[in-house]
C-alpha cells in the first residue's frame, strides 16, 4: 500500500507515466495533470478527512510522502492537537471543531453545565447523533448564550494560532435538530422568551453565531458542514440561510451527489435542485465541498464538475487508502458554459471534454456523441449508454449542441437584431443605451453585439421590473439571460432574479460575473416549466443600484 503513495496522483513518476501510456496506447487517452491549486472548473480540488485509520500514513511520513500530500491533496480535515506538529509539512489543514457540541465528561461539561441546551421542562438536550437509550455522544450547546459563543470563538482562536489554514465547523444545522436521546427531536427552551424556541429564532441564533466566527477570523478559511435544505421558502431564499452561507468560504455537502435520498425528477429533493443550491452558494460568494461516502466515480466527480466554478472541492472516503481514482486526476480545462439538459441527460462542455450525468431514476439512455471521445479507461467511442445514477467524464472536443424549437427571443429595449425581435412582454423599467463596444470573448454562444448595447433598467423609485412570457406549451424550457455592465464597479450593482418565484440569480453582480465593464456574460436556467396559465415570469429585483437586462432567450429541448 505504501508503494502506491508514490505512483498515483497528479505528479506521477516518468517511469510510471510511460508504462501507463504504453498500456493505454496513446498519450491522447489521458488528460494532463492538474495543479493542486488550480482555478480551472475542469479540475478537481481533492480533500481528505483524517481519522485514526489514517494515522499510519500521517504519524511519521518520509519527506517524499510529505511531498505526495502537498502535491495531491488540496485540503485536509484534521484533528487539532494531533496535527499541530504536522503543520510544518502540511499547512493546508482545516482544524475540526463541532460548532455547538459539549462532550459528556469534558472540562467544558464539568465547568459550565449551564451552557447545555435544555427543553422547557429542564431536561438536557443532545445533538441527534450516535444516540442510544436516552443518551447521545454530544450535548447541544446553547447557541443563544453569548458566553458560550464567546468561549467557542476564543477556543477556535487558540487553535488557529498554531498555523492552521482554517476551520472545519461541523453541525452547522439551521434545521433545529436537538434531541432527547431517544431519537425524538425536541425544541429547546428559548432563554429570551421562556417558551419553546421557534424554528426562525433557531435560524437567527445560528446565523448570528456563524457571523461572529466570520467577523472574528476574516482572513482564514471557514467551512460549514451545513444542511443544504435548511430554511423556509424556496431553496436558498431564507435570509438566515443566506447569512450563514456568506459567513463561510465553503459549504460542505455531506454525501455529495451520491446521497441515496436524491431523486432525478427536478423536484425539491432532486440532484438538479442540489446543483441549483450550489449555484446559489456561488452567487453569494462562497464555494462548496462535496463529500462522497463512496469511492470516487464518474457519477460523483461528474456532478461536481457540472457546477464547479473553479473554487469548489471534492472528497471521498476510500480515496485515501487506495490509488487516487482517475476522475480525481482529470483535467478537462476551462468550462465552455454552464450545464444544460441534453437528451434526458445533464451535460457540461469543457475545452478538453464533456461531462454527462443520468440522474436517479432516469431511463437508460444511449446518445451519439458530437465527435470521438475517450473515457478514463482509455476506451474510444462516438456513442455512450448511461443507466440511472451513472455518469461519464469524457475527453475530447465537443461541438456546440443543437438547440431546437426557439420559443421566445427579445432584445431588451432595442430594435430587431438578428433572431432577436424588438422589446415586448416587459412590465416596468426604462430603456438606455451603451455606446461602447462589448467584449464577447467569454460568452459561449454570443448574441449580436447590438443586443448588449441596449438595456432595460429599473425606473427611479421602483424596486425592479419583470418580463412575462405567455401562451407556452407544458414543456421544459431553457432560459438564457444576457448582460453587460457599462457603469458600475464590483459591488455597486446587485440584484436578484427569480423565475416563476424560484431564485435564479441572487445578489448578481454583472461586473464580477463578466470580469469587468463592457463585457458580455450569459446566465442559464434549465428545465423550467410554465405555471398553470402557461406563463413564465422573470422578475428582476434591486438589491443595490438598479437591476439590468440586455436580452432574453427561451427555447425548448
Amino acid at each position: 500500500m505504501k508503494y502506491l503513495f508514490f505512483i498515483v496522483g497528479r505528479r506521477r513518476t516518468a517511469r510510471f507515466a510511460t508504462a501507463l501510456l504504453a498500456f493505454i496506447g496513446s498519450a491522447a487517452m489521458l488528460s494532463a495533470a492538474c495543479d493542486v491549486n488550480t482555478s480551472s472548473p475542469g479540475c478537481v480540488h481533492f480533500e481528505i478527512w483524517t481519522n485514526s485509520g489514517t494515522d499510519q500514513y500521517t504519524n511519521a511520513p518520509t519527506p517524499s510522502q510529505q511531498l505526495w500530500f502537498q502535491d495531491e491533496v488540496w485540503r485536509m480535515k484534521v484533528t487539532p492537537g494531533y496535527w499541530d506538529s504536522r503543520l510544518s509539512w502540511y499547512p493546508n489543514a482545516w482544524a475540526y471543531i463541532d460548532s455547538y457540541a459539549i462532550y459528556p465528561g469534558s472540562d467544558l461539561y464539568t465547568q459550565h453545565p449551564e451552557w447545555i441546551t435544555h427543553d422547557v421542562n429542564g431536561n438536557e438536550l443532545y445533538i441527534q447523533y450516535d444516540c442510544s437509550a436516552g443518551h447521545c455522544s454530544q450535548f447541544a450547546g446553547d447557541i443563544s448564550n453569548p458566553a458560550y459563543r464567546n468561549y467557542m470563538v476564543d477556543n477556535a482562536r487558540a487553535v488557529l494560532s498554531k498555523g492552521y489554514k482554517g476551520l472545519w465547523l461541523d453541525d452547522v444545522n439551521l434545521v433545529m435538530r436537538t434531541s432527547d436521546g431517544y431519537g425524538n427531536f425536541v425544541a429547546p427552551r428559548d432563554p429570551a422568551t421562556g417558551v419553546e424556541m421557534t424554528a426562525t429564532a433557531w435560524e437567527k441564533y445560528f446565523a448570528d453565531y456563524m457571523t461572529q466566527f466570520r467577523e472574528a477570523f476574516p482572513n482564514v478559511e471557514i467551512l460549514h458542514n451545513a444542511l443544504w435544505f435548511a430554511g423556509s421558502g424556496s431553496r436558498g431564499s431564507d435570509p438566515y440561510v443566506q447569512q450563514e452561507i456568506k459567513a463561510a468560504n465553503y459549504i460542505d455537502l455531506e454525501r455529495g451527489a451520491t446521497d441515496p435520498n436524491l431523486t432525478g425528477d427536478n423536484g425539491p429533493w432532486s440532484i438538479q435542485e442540489l446543483l441549483r443550491y450550489v449555484d446559489i452558494v456561488h452567487s453569494l460568494g462562497s464555494a462548496v465541498v462535496y463529500w462522497d461516502y463512496n469511492a470516487a466515480s464518474d457519477y460523483s466527480v461528474g456532478a461536481y464538475l457540472l457546477a464547479n466554478n473553479g473554487k469548489d472541492g471534492y472528497g471521498a472516503r476510500t480515496s485515501f487508502f487506495n490509488p487516487l481514482p482517475w476522475p480525481v486526476n482529470v483535467d478537462l480545462g476551462d468550462a465552455q458554459g454552464d450545464r444544460y439538459p441534453w437528451n434526458n441527460l445533464i451535460r457540461r462542455d469543457f475545452a478538453e471534454g464533456l461531462v454527462l450525468l443520468n440522474p436517479p431514476g432516469g431511463a437508460t439512455t444511449t446518445v451519439q456523441l458530437p465527435g470521438t471521445y475517450t473515457d478514463g479507461s482509455g476506451h474510444v467511442a462516438d456513442s455512450i449508454t448511461l443507466y440511472s445514477n451513472q455518469g461519464a467524464i469524457l475527453m475530447g472536443h465537443p461541438a456546440p449542441p443543437v438547440k431546437l424549437n426557439d420559443s421566445f427571443h427579445v432584445n431588451a429595449c432595442g430594435p430587431t437584431v438578428g433572431a432577436y425581435p424588438a422589446d415586448v412582454n416587459f412590465r416596468g423599467g426604462h430603456c438606455d443605451k451603451i455606446t461602447q463596444n462589448i467584449d464577447l470573448s467569454k460568452v459561449r454562444y454570443p448574441c449580436p453585439e447590438l443586443l448588449y448595447q441596449s438595456k432595460r433598467t429599473t425606473n427611479p423609485g421602483d424596486t425592479g421590473f419583470s418580463y412575462v412570457i405567455e401562451n407556452l406549451a407544458p414543456l421544459k424550457y431553457h432560459l438564457r439571460l444576457d448582460f453587460a455592465e457599462d457603469r458600475y464597479s464590483p459591488g455597486e450593482r446587485l440584484f436578484n432574479v427569480t423565475v416563476n418565484g424560484k431564485p435564479f440569480l441572487t445578489n448578481f453582480d454583472i461586473n464580477v460575473a463578466a470580469g469587468g465593464r463592457y463585457k458580455g456574460v450569459e446566465k442559464d436556467y434549465y428545465w423550467i416549466q410554465p405555471d398553470e396559465q402557461g406563463k413564465i415570469t422573470i422578475q428582476f429585483t434591486n438589491v443595490r443600484g438598479n437591476a439590468l437586462l440586455n436580452g432574453i432567450t427561451l427555447i425548448t429541448w
